[in-house]
């Protein structure tokens, strides 16, 4: 799966090891951010209306490209680095374009206890549930009864049409539910009332 890892940008060193992680678990990391080269201390305020344009630019088109958002949120109180909050609009661009998000660490604002959202208190966790996402992701990737290939999202009508019941644990109905976006053309549902 390709992911974006978004966190409080001076957490970038702590970032390239869950990159490192997540490449050796077979997953891409989208996230240029990370390499450290998009900090406006170092290239200077009298440059920020030329870079912070082109970072920003570069930062979505990581996200669009991704799966996935994993969050990594701050603690309760006084944190260094929590002024600019720009993880916290990457979560919500990535709740608006479908993407699967997860919070790794805290709750820290009201988007973060959506039921699309999957919480997770440690980086092993986090791990944990992306192993069940790229197994119901490999499911997917598989073909119908029928033979035809098979592109369902897990907890559309299109998923329980041809496989059944929705992938279990933690990320199961509830979860992909919240994310259903797709339909088959044999059972549209009109959610407008007409």
């Amino acid at each position: 799966m390709k992911i974006y890892l978004a966190a409080r940008y001076s957490r970038f060193p702590e970032m390239q090891e869950h990159a490192k992680k997540l490449e050796a678990l077979g997953h891409r990391v989208t996230s240029r951010w990370i390499l450290g080269n998009h900090d406006i201390r170092v290239a200077g305020d009298g440059v920020a209306a030329v870079v912070m344009p082109v970072w920003a630019r570069e930062d979505y088109e990581d996200l669009a490209e991704a799966d996935v958002c994993l969050s990594f949120t701050e603690p309760p109180g006084d944190v260094p680095g929590r002024g600019r909050g720009g993880r916290h609009c990457e979560h919500g661009i990535a709740l608006a374009l479908g993407k699967v998000c997860m919070v790794v660490g805290y709750r820290e604002n009201i988007f973060h206890w959506l039921e699309a959202v999957v919480f997770c208190a440690t980086w092993e966790e986090a791990l944990g549930q992306l192993r069940e996402l790229a197994d119901g992701k490999d499911q997917r990737e598989n073909s119908h009864p029928d033979g035809t290939p098979c592109t369902c999202t897990p907890g559309t009508v299109g998923w329980s049409q041809h496989h059944g019941s929705m992938p279990g644990g933690p990320l199961s109905e509830t979860f992909y539910a919240a994310l259903c976006i797709e339909t088959t053309p044999e059972k549209k549902e009109d959610t407008h009332g007409n």
